[in-house]
């Protein structure tokens, strides 16, 4: 019997995620990796070490950072 270690992504291509105070739209899901876009348009990437830190992007976000600009 062979041992499957496959490590599965939290996270998926479409998923808008909450990350150490930024909001990213994960655009691609590639090989340990998520593939970034920031509000700003800004690209990068993350390992998936993230998955225990970061959370998916909830109404609530928009709804705190709107009581923030009054």
């Amino acid at each position: 019997m062979k041992p499957t270690n496959k490590i599965k992504p939290k996270f998926h291509k479409g998923d808008w995620i909450v990350f150490n105070g930024l909001t990213l739209y994960v655009k691609e899901v590639v090989k340990g990796f998520y593939i970034t876009i920031d509000k700003d348009g800004i690209p990068n990437s993350y390992d998936w070490g993230i998955d225990n830190m970061a959370r998916l992007w909830t109404i609530q976000d928009a709804r705190d950072v709107k009581h923030l600009t009054k």
